[in-house]
């Protein structure tokens, strides 16, 4: 329907991180990332990752989401960067 409509971008984020090892969660959000960039692929749309803070958040701290692109390798898995999020993660300088 939204490629229909001629919508070309579609809004994801919301993986958290669990106390456990950080990478293999890192790996999962890259798996899960790989399908929706897929689907995108199939339907000629991108997704956004859309990065939030907080301690838990995928995406709070930039670095996670150089690593989920990295494994995922896809014209269709982009970044809806939320600027206000990351200065909210604190001071930078």
């Amino acid at each position: 329907t939204a490629a229909g409509l001629g919508i070309q971008y579609f809004r994801i984020g919301g993986h958290r991180y669990d106390d456990g090892d950080i990478l293999p969660q890192i790996d999962k959000v890259a798996e899960d990332c790989r399908g929706l960039a897929a689907l995108g692929a199939q339907y000629g749309i991108t997704a956004g990752y859309h990065n939030h803070s907080g301690t838990d958040r995928v995406g709070a701290p930039v670095w996670d989401l150089q690593r989920v692109f990295e494994k995922v390798n896809s014209p269709q898995l982009g970044s809806n960067f939320d600027a206000g999020h990351v200065v909210a993660e604190g001071p930078f300088g």
